[in-house]
């Protein structure tokens, strides 16, 4: 199983990883025409697993004391 987010959701390599027998968890993109399915629960779970790694990446920003 992949997990990834929304940057790659393509049907080039979502048809990459079916031909190696791999199944894609990846949340498809507002603009896709044809909806795919992907666990929603894995998602969260890539989620937490993401921000447990990178808790303050968006927290730059305002650390700036200038």
């Amino acid at each position: 199983m992949v997990m990834g987010d929304q940057g790659y959701d393509r049907d080039k390599i979502r048809k990459m990883l079916a031909q190696q027998v791999i199944t894609p968890c990846i949340p498809p993109r507002c603009c896709r025409r044809k909806p795919v399915h992907y666990s929603k629960r894995l998602g969260r779970r890539r989620h937490k697993i993401e921000n447990l790694f990178f808790p303050t990446e968006g927290l730059a920003a305002h650390c700036n004391p200038l």
